[in-house]
């Protein structure tokens, strides 16, 4: 799995603090997939297919509000 760098998040978060950052992320939000009517095969496609595009949407909030876990040190040198 690919982890991003401090710098990237940070950037990141930046871009995502803009107007232009809101308003993409609010078309994408707006665009989230449906599940339409038809056969059951389609519909539980369909379902994974939204669940897996709302998880990614979720993931980019997610992933900009970490923080990095601060070390600390018990002993002292």
């Amino acid at each position: 799995m690919t982890e991003l760098k401090k710098i990237t998040k940070l950037r990141f978060r930046q871009f995502l603090d803009t107007d232009a950052g809101k308003e993409g992320m609010m078309f994408l939000r707006e665009r989230t997939p449906s599940i339409n009517e038809g056969e059951a095969t389609k519909i539980i496609f369909n379902a994974g297919r939204v669940e897996g595009y709302k998880n990614a949407i979720d993931m980019i909030s997610e992933v900009i509000s970490m923080e990095e876990p601060k070390i600390e040190k018990l002993e002292n040198e």
